[in-house]
């Protein structure tokens, strides 16, 4: 049986990110992902986050515990969590999208703030799960 695990979580950054802000983050999530074998994706629009992580599970669950901690994003909400059979990114250290470059995107801030001050129902939930799934690196 595989030890592999995914966690998806989406924030609110604390401010306004620039690219040179975003390029800081992704270099050390680079870094530091290549050092603890975790892939994933992380997604970004007018100051919201969203995060897709796999690789073992104590890899994934330090490293969300680390980002919990993180001073540069606040009203982080667990979305998704299970143990997975592969890997979906697997040659993604850590991939970046900045969803203004997404014309189908318009109002994906807007939902996002409507789900972090709802506190992610299960649908919401399945919806934010299907959207990650939606750059899925196997198709």
């Amino acid at each position: 049986m595989s030890d592999l695990y995914q966690v998806i979580y989406i924030s609110m950054a604390t401010k306004m990110m620039s690219e040179q802000d975003i390029e800081r983050i992704l270099d050390q999530a680079t870094k530091n992902n290549l050092k603890t074998d975790i892939t994933g994706i992380l997604l970004y629009k007018s100051g919201l986050f969203m995060q897709y992580l796999e690789g073992t599970r104590i890899a994934v669950k330090n490293l969300y515990t680390k980002i919990k901690n993180d001073h540069r994003h606040t009203s982080l909400i667990k979305m998704h969590e299970k143990p997975i059979v592969e890997r979906v990114f697997k040659n993604w250290a850590m991939e970046f999208r900045h969803l203004n470059d997404i014309n189908s995107l318009l109002n994906f801030d807007a939902y996002l703030r409507s789900h972090i001050d709802d506190t992610a129902k299960e649908n919401n939930r399945e919806t934010i799960y299907n959207f990650i799934m939606s750059f899925d690196q196997r198709n």
